[in-house]
């Protein structure tokens, strides 16, 4: 593992000097707030994006130049490199728009949906999926749309977590370096050095995102990390049999999947569009419901992240063993819990759609109680006395 440790150290140092250097203006003067029309002051500079897309796609060629074994796994294989690289930095372009300009969420999704099928062009492709207990998915005819989802998923995923200073940047260095060892383990030594390089490039500018931060991710940062842990996960964890476990990079990325579910969920229960923006995400909820600070949240959610990124690893250590169900049981008490101590269920309860189900049986039963008094002979309309008289 030490010329991986290396590309790590490459992408941290990286990111590291460029950081302080670069400043690059946030927004045009004062911005209108997508959430209730309020006037927000000029934001510190969104650099997180170019910061770590160029710390990614240096970091594999530098630690090339000091490992031999890194040049070996590197050098023959540089044209898969550029086209990753070239490919993120269509998702990484539009994000910078939006974050200078608050583009609309079609055009970000058409970037995210074109670069995702650039990307099963290039050989990045779901195939056919592990599922637990020995099943098996065969995607065929639906491989593309899937793989596109999964891409367009994940991107935003990472990127609706990006709320609050630190988070997205630390949840994908965690996840991050958990799926290198994944990869490596599977001898994708390609995809264990990009990885290594992600989180090394995060690594580095997590200091400067780190509450109280100088520097932000912007929607160009957060969406290049969702993006590249999706394309990574998709060639980094084929198995001996050649298929994907799908699951098991779904669990360790736990965090922002089990956000954006829960988001999507409450809006759409609510009538609303899933893409509205609010104040009502995980670590909003944490802030506000457990009065957690922005360090003390940071911390919070890395030690939730790395829970996760310490049961994919164990899903793929004991893969095939009763012990995966053993730790998908786990797992699933975990996020109940987590998700009922931020009363999510009373949202839930309370969202539009189920008070509307609520309200249609509540009157059902009131008619069927009319029926069966009707059919006794007994008019229900009338006061009990009546009734005995």
């Amino acid at each position: 593992m030490i010329p991986y440790l290396l590309t790590f150290a490459a992408g941290a140092l990286l990111a590291l000097l460029l950081t302080p250097s670069l400043r690059l203006r946030a927004g045009g003067g004062m911005q209108r707030s997508q959430i209730a029309g309020r006037i927000r002051p000029p934001e510190k500079p969104r650099v997180g994006g170019l910061i770590i897309f160029c710390a990614f796609a240096l970091a594999p060629f530098a630690a090339a130049l000091l490992s031999p074994a890194i040049a070996d796994v590197v050098l023959p294989k540089w044209r898969a490199i550029a086209g990753l690289v070239a490919t993120s930095f269509v998702v990484f372009l539009f994000g910078y728009l939006d974050d200078i300009r608050e583009i609309g969420s079609w055009q970000k999704t058409s970037a995210q949906v074109a670069a995702g099928t650039i990307l099963y062009a290039l050989g990045y492709r779901l195939g056919d999926v592990s599922l637990p207990g020995g099943f098996a998915l065969h995607l065929g005819l639906l491989d593309l749309p899937a793989t596109v989802a999964w891409v367009w998923l994940v991107t935003n995923a990472v990127n609706l977590i990006d709320g609050h200073d630190g988070v997205a940047a630390g949840v994908t260095a965690l996840t991050a370096a958990a799926m290198a060892v994944v990869a490596w383990d599977l001898n994708h030594l390609l995809v264990t050095v990009l990885f290594a390089s992600l989180a090394g490039a995060v690594a580095g500018f997590l200091p400067f995102n780190f509450p109280s931060a100088s520097r932000f991710l912007g929607d160009s940062g957060a969406q290049l990390l969702g993006f590249l842990l999706a394309a990574l996960a998709i060639s980094g964890f084929v198995d001996e049999t050649g298929r994907i476990p799908l699951y098991i990079p779904v669990v360790a990325l736990g965090v922002p999947l089990l956000d954006i579910g829960l988001a999507f969920s409450r809006r759409l229960l609510d009538g609303r569009h899933p893409f509205s923006a609010d104040l009502d995400h995980v670590h909003h909820r944490i802030a506000r419901m457990l009065g957690f600070g922005p360090r003390r949240l940071a911390l919070s959610i890395y030690a939730f992240s790395a829970l996760f990124a310490v049961a994919a690893l164990l899903l793929h250590a004991l893969r095939g063993t009763v012990w995966v169900a053993v730790i998908a049981g786990v797992l699933l008490v975990l996020v109940t819990s987590f998700a009922w101590r931020l009363a999510y269920h009373q949202t839930i309860f309370n969202s539009l759609t189920v008070r509307r189900l609520r309200g249609t049986i509540q009157r059902n039963d009131r008619s069927s109680g009319m029926v069966d008094a009707g059919e006794a002979g007994v008019d229900p309309d009338l006061p009990r006395t009546s009734r005995r008289s």
